[in-house]
């Protein structure tokens, strides 16, 4: 075993500078780079926070403002690694010849999924952005509405679903963060306990995590809208995504004791379909061969379910755009009719 004392100045700084410190922390957890240059994440070693750790400019060198982890990249490879410092040095110096190898990260401690006190902290997360979008109270928030209202969807309406602006990157413990964003929650029918939060990320995010986001440990495989389905609600139309079922729901006053709900997503079905026993149930999913194929899926697990097609365009959106309120209502009277 080669001893501390055996390396040279040389040999040190070579181990210092053989790796980029950013792209080591980077493929542990999120950056996000600041006006003066640093990068700033959850902290990859106790994993707290959503800007303690710091990446700064020189690149390499880091810093964690809750737990205190400080150093440079030799100590970053000891302390992901479990290596001591004669070995994470020989690691990076590869043995003095040829290429480096690839530094092998230890992916950083997942914290465990606690769905109470998921709930606890995030709900409030939930509701300040409800209020943030419904007030306006950023050019962002501003943008979002004006996005919304473009596809037929009111600030009224936004708030029957619980739709909000979320300004920036929150954390609601361990690992698992709120992203920046159109946030758009589900609630479980009856007590309303959150059960998934998904995410139209700001373009700031976007190239990075993709436009759309579920917050992890949220179920996937659960109902939207089903906090609005009541004891007396006879008949269940399902949308094939939130925006859609928003929209359809503000036309559905010739249709008495009808919800619209969605499962999010073309092919997504939630794990229980208790929420229509009893109930007539319409499919309405989009003109395309995703929502054919769906449409088959869907009548397979509910027998006698009646399906319904858009006149014009690809969606419910997309008929809205097309024909507006009075076309949106002629569709609504037809489903009622059964005549679509």
């Amino acid at each position: 075993m080669i001893q501390e004392r055996h390396f040279s100045p040389d040999q040190l700084l070579k181990a210092r500078s053989a790796a980029k410190l950013e792209s080591l922390a980077a493929a542990d957890v999120e950056l996000t780079p600041t006006s003066d240059g640093r990068l700033i994440g959850p902290c990859p070693f106790c994993g707290e926070g959503t800007d303690r750790f710091h990446v700064y400019p020189d690149g390499q060198r880091f810093w964690c403002r809750r737990c205190g982890e400080r150093g440079d990249l030799v100590q970053y490879v000891m302390k992901r690694r479990g290596l001591s410092f004669v070995d994470a040095v020989q690691h990076l110096l590869g043995g003095d010849v040829g290429e480096l190898p690839t530094v092998a990260i230890i992916p950083a401690a997942m914290a465990v999924f606690d769905p109470d006190r998921w709930i606890s902290r995030l709900e409030p997360m939930v509701y300040h952005a409800i209020d943030h979008l419904g007030w306006q109270k950023s050019p962002a928030a501003v943008g979002a509405a004006n996005w919304l209202e473009a596809r037929g969807i009111t600030m009224q309406d936004a708030g029957r679903f619980g739709l909000g602006y979320n300004p920036e990157w929150q954390n609601i413990y361990g690992d698992f963060r709120l992203p920046p964003g159109l946030i758009i929650p589900r609630w479980q029918p009856g007590d309303m306990a959150l059960t998934a939060v998904n995410v139209y990320l700001d373009r700031e995010n976007r190239e990075r995590y993709g436009r759309r986001r579920l917050v992890r440990g949220s179920q996937a495989r659960s109902w939207f809208g089903a906090h609005l389905v009541k004891d007396d609600t006879q008949t269940v139309i399902i949308t094939e995504g939130e925006l859609d079922c928003i929209l359809l729901n503000r036309f559905l006053s010739p249709m008495p004791y009808t919800q619209a709900i969605t499962a999010g997503a073309v092919n997504t079905m939630p794990e229980s379909l208790d929420l229509l026993n009893g109930r007539h149930v319409v499919l309405i999913f989009d003109n395309d061969d995703a929502g054919q194929t769906a449409v088959k899926t869907w009548q397979e697990r509910i027998p006698g379910a009646r399906v319904a097609t858009v006149p014009q365009g690809k969606d419910i959106t997309d008929l809205w755009k097309l024909s507006g309120d009075d076309g949106m209502f002629d569709f609504v009277t037809c489903i009622k009719k059964g005549t679509v």
